[in-house]
This record gives structure tokens, C-alpha cells and sequence, in this order.
């Protein structure tokens, strides 16, 4: 019989398969972007470029897709462990839960950033220049030298 462990294991692989798929298209475009703000009426949609910003480029990918992984593999063993009725995980304690709920929940944000961003952020944008882009780019440089 189907559990309700079994549904949310199923939805973890979906939402984890998603977040691959946004990790391979910021790999794909060296960009990433994320929601910068202070409130929400003055949110907007910046963009973290690998050659402006290498280190938060790299920070945010590598470490949503380790949390991927991990979200991936774990929701596996659990879907495995309910058509086998085999427990290949073991009954979890406070602290596993606890440590497993981190790596779910920024994969869960990352996902649902990244479709918000893509989809909706085009009517946050009240600046005319468009969205910002953190890091030092040869833009910026112009800018002061031309004064």
C-alpha cells in the first residue's frame, strides 16, 4: 500500500528533477538569477554573472546542487524503500530530520526562485535600465571613467 511518505518522496524527485534542469540552464547561460529586496513592494530580479561574480556563482550552484543531490538520492531510497517494503534508510531520529530539512528546503526555494524569477519578474523590474547585475562589470568602469 502507498503511503504518504511515498507521494512526498514522489514530489521531492519532481521538485529535484526541476532544480537540475534550472542548475543545467544557469551552467548553460553563466548566470543565475535571484530575488534582491527589501520588502515587497521594492523586490526586484538581479542577475549573478560567472564572470562578474565567479565566487557567488559558484556558491549558489555548487551548493544547490549538492543539496539536489542529496534531496535526489534520499527521495530514491525512500520510494525503493516502499515498493520493497525494505527500510534501506532506517527510522529517522530529531537530528536527521532536522539535517535533511535543510538541503529540502533550499532546494524547494531554489525552485520555486527560479520559476518566479523567470515567469513574473518582468513586472517587479521599475527601473528602466532593467535588472541589476552584482559584480564589477566593464559597464561600471565606464561609467566612472567617463566623468
Amino acid at each position: 500500500m502507498l503511503t504518504a511518505n511515498f507521494y512526498w518522496s514522489l514530489l521531492g524527485v519532481v521538485i529535484s528533477v526541476a532544480s537540475m534542469l534550472f542548475l543545467v540552464n544557469d551552467l548553460k547561460h553563466r548566470r543565475t538569477y535571484l530575488i534582491a529586496g527589501d520588502g515587497a513592494s521594492s523586490e526586484q530580479k538581479v542577475i549573478v554573472r560567472r564572470d562578474t561574480s565567479p565566487l557567488l556563482f559558484m556558491t549558489v550552484v555548487v551548493g544547490i546542487a549538492l543539496c539536489t543531490a542529496f534531496m535526489f538520492v534520499t527521495c530514491l531510497l525512500l520510494i525503493a524503500g516502499t515498493v520493497t517494503s525494505i527500510d534501506l534508510i532506517g527510522p529517522p531520529n530529531f537530528s536527521q530530520v532536522v539535517a535533511a530539512f535543510i538541503p529540502y528546503g533550499l532546494v524547494t526555494l531554489y525552485v520555486l526562485e527560479a520559476i518566479s524569477v523567470r515567469i513574473f519578474a518582468r513586472w517587479w523590474d521599475d527601473e528602466p535600465e532593467g535588472p541589476q547585475t552584482l559584480g564589477l562589470g566593464k559597464s561600471d568602469e565606464s561609467k566612472t571613467g567617463d566623468r
